[in-house]
C-alpha cells in the first residue's frame, strides 16, 4: 500500500490522531518529576518505571528515556537563550515564590 503524502485525511481522522498524540504525551508535572528523580536523588530510569507501574502507570524505561532527553533538550535551549542575559554561570528557575523567615523566626 501506498500512501500519498497529499492526500488530506478526512476531518474528524485529524482531530483524532491529534487528540491521542496529546494524550500520550508527558505534562509537566511528570517531566519535572523524571528530571528531578534522575539528577536529584540519583533514581534509574529502569526503577523510575518500576515505581510507576506499581503506581498503575506501566511506563517503559525506553519512553521515560525519551521523554527524559526531551527535556533535557528543551533545558539546554532555554539555558543557550537565557544564560547570555545575565552575569552568572547557574540560572535558576521557579514558579513560586517563597518568602523566607529571619532567623529569629526559624525553629531549631
Amino acid at each position: 500500500m501506498v500512501i500519498d503524502p497529499t492526500e488530506k485525511a478526512p476531518p474528524g481522522d485529524r482531530a483524532d490522531h491529534a487528540a491521542a498524540d496529546r494524550e500520550r504525551r508527558p505534562g509537566p508535572s511528570i517531566l519535572a518529576q523524571l528530571v528531578t528523580a534522575m539528577n536529584s536523588d540519583a533514581t534509574p530510569l529502569e526503577r523510575q518505571s518500576r515505581i510507576l507501574a506499581r503506581g498503575g502507570a506501566p511506563i517503559a524505561p525506553s519512553t521515560l528515556g525519551d521523554w527524559y532527553a526531551g527535556a533535557a533538550d528543551l533545558a539546554s535551549r532555554c539555558g543557550r537563550r537565557f544564560v547570555p542575559t545575565v552575569d552568572a554561570p547557574i540560572v535558576r528557575c521557579a514558579d513560586a515564590v517563597v518568602a523566607v523567615l529571619p532567623r529569629s523566626l526559624a525553629l531549631g
